[in-house]
């Protein structure tokens, strides 16, 4: 499962759905405080800690800062899902055990070393958490669900009212919500592509004409020894009029 970091800092206000299943986190979180306690009395300190980890992100849930925000419910579930999976397995783990050593003969009997009321404890405990678990982490995910929705409604609502609704953004979004991403976006891409194709051609051909435009004008003739020289002279207003004076004479 990945971390999305947007619901950590998403400010949604909880949805008509989050706010009826908030009881229901409630009672999922008493009945994994449940766990935390007949946990403590057998004497299973780390999977009592592991649980009370739990239970502290259900009360954030409900009673939290804000309430019944995505990134307590996002949390919860994800260490719901976790620690459903080893709970289940050492609930049956420890039922296996117990059913193979339970009036039995010799010295691994538990009926004679463990009091019946600790061995159901035990038991009860083991399976409420791992189902419990179960649950919240179900819960949770619809949550999470929820809370996607409401987020691409908004979006798409804000998309509109700026005027981005075009038809592919339309058709992807109509497609999430009714089923049909796939043809929607298929079609929608299809257009697009159409119509860049057609945007591009056209450029293409306004290029060409350029080049063979400025190909049948040419560029302007270049007369050699057209310019003025320059001599490298520190008197160059002598020099000039030295040649002057010899261009007169020549022509008188």
């Amino acid at each position: 499962m990945i971390f999305p970091a947007h619901v950590f800092e998403s400010e949604m206000p909880p949805s008509d759905f989050m706010l009826k299943m908030k009881k229901w986190v409630v009672v999922i979180g008493i009945a994994q405080f449940l766990c935390v306690l007949g946990r403590i009395v057998v004497g299973d300190s780390m999977g009592a800690l592991c649980m009370m980890f739990v239970v502290s992100m259900a009360y954030m849930i409900c009673f939290g800062e804000p309430p019944l925000h995505v990134r307590w419910v996002f949390m919860w579930t994800f260490f719901c899902f976790i620690n459903a999976g080893f709970d289940f397995a050492i609930a049956a783990v420890r039922s296996i055990h117990v059913y193979q050593h339970y009036e039995t003969n010799g010295k691994d009997d538990l009926k004679d070393k463990v009091p019946v009321w600790q061995i159901v404890v035990v038991l009860v405990v083991s399976w409420l958490g791992a189902i419990s678990e179960i649950c919240g982490a179900v819960l949770g995910y619809k949550m999470y669900q929820d809370f996607q929705d409401q987020e691409m409604q908004a979006m798409n609502q804000l998309a509109h009212a700026h005027g981005f609704g075009g038809p592919l953004y339309g058709s992807f979004a109509s497609g999430r919500s009714g089923g049909r991403t796939s043809a929607g976006f298929a079609g929608a891409a299809g257009e697009a592509g159409a119509t860049q194709t057609a945007q591009g051609a056209g450029a293409e051909y306004a290029n060409l004409r350029g080049v063979v435009r400025s190909s049948a004008t040419g560029p302007e003739p270049i007369q050699p020894f057209a310019g003025k020289g320059h001599r490298l002279s520190a008197d160059d207003g002598t020099d000039t009029a030295r040649e002057n004076t010899a261009g007169d004479t020549a022509r008188s």
